[in-house]
Formats: structure tokens, C-alpha cells, sequence
């Protein structure tokens, strides 16, 4: 986004943002969200760079990839049961409900 996108469309980024975080908590692949955790809420904030790969034209493909690597090299995890793939897709069809203004590409 450029700084002039970003300050036009701050709201509904922030908007994005907070329904990603809430998805990424949902998917919770270090399993750190179960009943009575007492994990920060920001614990995958690493990966709202989502929306902007999302905005930028990602395919689903691209987020697996993305995903996949991150879970390895910044968490430490074994994707392969992590259900990455179910994951991008479902992220994917998410955002192109109600993509960010300027976005590139479509479904």
C-alpha cells in the first residue's frame, strides 16, 4: 500500500487486520489459544503481512507457501500437520469477499 492508500483506507485496514488476527487465532497452529491460555493477543501479529500479499494479488498458493515457510523459520514448526493449505484457502476466499480498495487481481 502506499502511504497515500494507507491513509485514505486506514479504517478498513485495521478492519482487515482485526478479522485476520481473529482467523489467525481461530487456526492457532502453535496452539497457544486453548481454554484459559494467557497468551498475548498480538502472538501471531507476525502474519498480518497477509493482507498486504492478499491486497498486492496472492494467490492461495502463495499464501501456503508464505505460510508454510513461516511456520518453519520463525515458529519452529512441522507445517505438514498444521493444515496450512485449508488455512490459505480459507484466507483467501475471506479477503475476496470484501477485498481492501486498490487490490490487485480477483478470485
Amino acid at each position: 500500500m502506499s502511504p497515500d492508500d494507507i491513509s485514505r483506507h486506514k479504517e478498513a485496514l485495521r478492519r482487515m487486520q482485526r478479522e485476520l488476527r481473529l482467523l489467525l487465532h481461530e487456526w492457532d497452529p502453535i496452539g497457544v489459544y486453548g481454554p484459559g491460555s494467557e497468551c498475548p493477543p498480538g502472538e501471531y501479529d507476525c502474519l498480518l503481512v497477509i493482507v498486504g500479499k492478499l491486497r498486492e494479488g496472492a494467490s492461495a498458493g502463495q499464501l501456503d507457501r508464505f505460510l508454510t515457510e513461516e511456520l518453519k523459520d520463525h515458529f519452529g514448526l512441522d507445517p505438514r500437520n498444521a493444515g496450512v493449505r485449508k488455512f490459505s484457502e480459507k484466507v483467501h476466499s475471506w479477503y475476496w469477499r470484501d477485498p481492501l480498495p486498490g487490490s490487485l487481481g480477483s478470485i
